[in-house]
């Protein structure tokens, strides 16, 4: 197998508490999903939590960790939140796409 890291900024849930949203179904925690990770496979998986818009923590992340590949599902889901008013919508369009750019480069 692989040994993969995961860098989030953690902000899917205050999102979706902005929007009084919730999952259909219960979504642990992402250090509880480490966790159980853990328990089941005995393999730790790293946890960078920042922001891949700063390109900074970025490149420090990719340089400790030194990843071969790169599978970005960063992207901020585009509705419902980038539909509140303009303010959301080009916050969403400027996250997903500097965030991108961040990542290719």
């Amino acid at each position: 197998g692989w040994d993969v890291a995961i860098l989030d900024n953690l902000c899917r849930r205050a999102f979706d508490d902005e929007l009084g949203l919730s999952t259909l179904t219960p979504i642990k925690t992402i250090h509880q999903r480490i966790k159980t990770w853990k328990e089941v496979s005995g393999k730790d998986i790293p946890l960078y939590i920042g922001d891949v818009n700063d390109y900074d923590f970025l490149t420090s992340c990719f340089q400790e960790f030194k990843p071969d590949h790169v599978v970005h599902f960063g992207e901020q889901r585009s509705a419902p939140y980038s539909m509140v008013d303009r303010k959301h919508g080009i916050f969403t369009q400027a996250n997903n796409v500097l965030g991108n750019i961040n990542v290719l480069y």
